[in-house]
Order: structure tokens, then C-alpha cells, then sequence
């Protein structure tokens, strides 16, 4: 079955079981993966599947259905099981989605390649390896993935509409001894602008530039922060920009709109309209026509990201971040500075630069006091210069004091996604001043 005639059969089925407002998406994924380590390849997998995820307005109560059986009988059973579950459910009243029919833009029906490129995903580890041996590791390992997916969209609200995105994301670890390694990533949508031979250079290079590093003292440093670093902490502001969040009272963003959340010097977007980025898409998961909207401005928290729910909650309009469960950016975006990660660096005296970090959690979400481990590449700062390889430094404190903290941005940034950064995220490197750092724990 078409993608149109899986999405509108189950309408059909919602309308016809008593649902007053329903969306539903019909969605295809084409992925494939190249799983690389000890310099070489280790594993080729591909996978394809197509979801209907539904949701409905029961009773005045959001029911949900994600499946991947298609079939009529299927669906309609599956939709009266979670019709039951969100009647007995308590709770506000849910408001109707957005009424259309809306126009999307042309230019986000096809982002990136026409079809994944798969044939020239070995070629590409190849270089990758080969760039990161020849900048200093002796052992390389990653993953390089394509995925294609089109969508089909229906509401009983009138929306409709369909768009097909491919992207590649490739990551690349290099070691250059059990405690000296270095990692980055890149998210492109065209297999041209996918820069594997850079990716794996500049992991190979941290690593070699990491061997033989010396405990360092925990304490309040100033901090140049790498792309991949602020990646993740950009995350996880607009995580804690969500409505879900911030009406959840689980966000360090509870009660600041319109108020100074971080420095100046920091400015923060979510471009779902961007066609030469991974996430985009010209609607949301209700439909609405998706738009650039800045989230923070010179430092002021400007807009949540809203579904209809959540707006209709705090009393203001959709952003077109609807997510089927809750509001999510599409891709987020840090305005650039004008310096490049030297010039940071040279404005500290005595410093931490940290390449990556992994595994950050929260001791108090509400207040943003939060704790990450820094590996991959961490060096102490001394007069402006890097002074050598560290080790055994966890990154913690609070999060609004940390974006308080910024100083400069750089100016080259480079679009990322991995494992700990799930929203396309196109970042620079970042001067924090007064950033807290603790031993881990043994």
C-alpha cells in the first residue's frame, strides 16, 4: 500500500470508532549501517520498515497508537485498545489540532540525495580510518549510516501533505593509547557535503595530541568547550524549552520567558526550514506549517516550543514543534561568533578545552544542576596555550549559570549528530568563564 492509503485508511478508522480530531502518519525508512572498528570494517546491516503512528482526541483524551501492522483489522483492534486507555485516563481536556488545509513549501517536499547513496558508504569508512591512522591514531573505530524516510500526513483538521528526506551520520573514535582518544561526527544530507577524511582526521588527531595525560586538580576553570561539547549542552536547552517540560515543572526554563537565561553572547534557533539540514520539515506532527523561530536571543529565553496542548495550556500559539507525544525542535542552530577555537583558547589563562563529553544527567532538572563525564580529549589551558593532556575532570554545576558563563563564540561550526546528541545541531566552540569541575566518583 501506498504511504497516503496506509495514513488515510486509519483516519477513516479513528473517525469511525469516535475520535472528534485525529492525525495520522504513515511513515517508510530506509537505513542502512557500516559498523567499523579495529581499522576496519566489521559489520553491514540494512533495515526497512513502515510505521503508522496515530494520534486521536477521544472523549476529550489524546490516545496514541504506533505499529507496524497495517492492516485494517489490525489498526482498528490497536485503536480500540489505546481508545480504552485514554477514557479511563484523568486529566484536563485535550484541544482540537490545528484546522487547515496549509500550504508547505516547495523546497522541503525532497532534502538531500534522491536515494541513499549506499554504494559509497564503504569508500567512506576507508577514508575515514585512513585519515585518522595518518593524523596520529592506531586504532579507529565508528559508525557511517544512510537513512531514507517519507512521510505521509493526514488530520481530520484538513492538513495534508508529504516530504522525503535522506541523511548520513557518520562517527569516528580514535585511539591512540587506552587513555589518549579523540571522537567526532558529522549529520549531512548529501553524500558530497559528508566530509568523512575531516571527521576522522580531527578524531585522530585529538587522540595523538591526548597520549600521556596527567591527572588534573578539580576546580573552577575557565573552559573552552568544543563543537561536540556544546552540541549536547544546546540539546539540552531546548529539551528543557519544551512545553512537556516546562508544564511538567522539570525544566530549568520554568517561569523565564522573556527573561536572561544566558550570556549576550549566545543566541539559539530551531530551523525546521533549513533544506540542506537532517531534520527539517516543511510541517509538524499536527500539520502546521513549520518556520525558523528563535529560541534564545542575545541571551534572552524569547519562546517554549509548543504543540497545540501545550499551548493551549500556557495560552499561547503553536511553534509547529509537535512532536506525536510532545513538542521537539527539528534542528537546532547557535549563532555564530567571530573567532576560531585558537583565539578562544588565547583568551584563557588557566583553562580546561574539552573535546566531547558523554553520559550528562541531572541531580535537579528543575534548578538544571547536572554532571557529565569529559573524555575523548581534554587538555589544560596555561597562558593562552594548550599546555598538554589531562585526565579524570567531570564537567558540574548548573546549567544557567554555565550559558551565564559564555564569553565568545567561535565562528567555524560544524553540523552535528550521535548517539548523545539526537537533534541535528549545528554548533561552534564556546568560552565559558567560571565552569565547575569535579573528580568522578570511584
Amino acid at each position: 500500500m501506498e504511504l497516503s492509503e496506509v495514513a488515510s485508511a486509519a483516519l477513516r478508522i479513528a473517525k469511525r470508532k469516535g475520535s472528534s480530531d485525529a492525525v495520522s502518519i504513515a511513515r517508510k525508512v530506509d537505513w542502512s549501517m557500516v559498523k567499523f572498528a579495529n581499522n576496519g570494517v566489521t559489520a553491514s546491516k540494512r533495515a526497512r520498515n513502515t510505521t503508522l503512528s496515530l494520534f486521536a482526541i477521544v472523549g476529550g483524551k489524546r490516545a496514541f497508537l504506533t505499529t507496524t501492522n497495517l492492516s485494517e483489522n489490525s489498526v482498528e483492534g490497536a485503536f480500540g485498545k489505546a481508545s480504552k486507555v485514554a477514557r479511563d485516563k484523568h486529566g484536563e481536556a485535550v484541544p482540537a489540532i490545528p484546522r487547515g488545509p496549509f500550504k508547505y513549501p516547495r523546497k522541503l517536499r525532497r532534502i538531500g540525495d534522491p536515494r541513499p547513496n549506499d554504494e559509497k558508504l564503504p569508500d567512506l569508512v576507508e577514508a575515514a580510518i585512513v585519515a585518522a591512522l595518518s593524523a596520529g591514531a592506531g586504532r579507529v573505530a565508528g559508525t557511517l549510516t544512510s537513512e531514507r524516510t517519507e512521510k505521509f500526513l493526514c488530520t481530520t483538521g484538513g492538513a495534508e501533505g508529504s516530504f522525503a528526506s535522506t541523511s548520513y551520520n557518520l562517527s569516528v573514535r580514535a585511539f591512540a593509547d587506552s587513555e589518549a582518544t579523540g571522537q567526532f561526527a558529522q549529520v549531512a544530507t548529501s553524500i558530497s557535503s559528508l566530509d568523512a577524511e575531516g571527521v576522522g582526521k580531527r578524531a585522530g588527531q585529538t587522540a595523538k595530541e591526548a597520549e600521556d595525560p596527567r591527572p588534573a586538580e578539580p576546580g573552577r576553570y575557565d573552559a573552552v568547550f568544543g563543537p561536540m561539547v556544546v552540541a549536547n549542552l544546546v540539546g539540552e536547552v531546548a529539551r528543557s524549552a519544551s512545553g512537556t517540560d516546562v508544564d511538567a515543572g522539570i525544566s530549568f526554563l520554568t517561569g523565564m520567558l522573556g527573561q536572561r537565561v544566558a550570556s549576550a553572547s549566545f543566541s539559539l534557533d530551531d530551523d525546521p526550514a533549513d533544506e540542506g539540514a537532517a531534520g527539517s520539515a516543511p510541517f509538524d506532527d499536527e500539520g502546521l506549517p513549520t518556520y525558523r523561530k528563535t529560541v534564545v536571543e542575545n541571551g534572552v529565553l524569547r519562546t517554549y516550543l509548543h504543540n497545540s496542548h501545550t499551548a493551549g495550556k500556557m495560552g499561547a500559539k503553536s511553534t509547529a514543534n509537535a512532536g506525536l507525544a510532545r513538542p521537539r525542535p527539528f534542528n537546532l542552530v547557535v549563532h555564530q561568533g567571530g573567532g576560531s577555537i585558537e583565539d578562544l583558547i588565547s583568551k584563557v589563562d588557566d583553562g580546561v578545552y574539552a573535546t566531547n563529553n558523554w553520559y550528562l544527567r541531572y541531580q535537579d532538572s528543575r534548578k538544571g544542576d547536572f554532571s557529565t563525564v569529559l573524555r575523548d580529549g581534554l587538555f589544560k589551558i596555561e597562558g593562552g596555550r594548550i599546555a598538554g593532556p589531562i585526565k579524570g575532570l567531570r564537567l558540574s554545576g548548573n546549567m544557567l549559570k554555565l550559558l551565564n558563563g559564555i564569553e565568545a563564540v567561535g565562528r567555524e561550526r560544524h553540523w552535528i549528530a550521535w548517539w548523545e546528541v539526537e537533534t541535528p545541531t549545528l554548533a561552534p566552540a564556546i568560552l565559558v568563564r567560571g565552569a565547575d569541575f569535579t573528580k568522578p566518583a570511584v
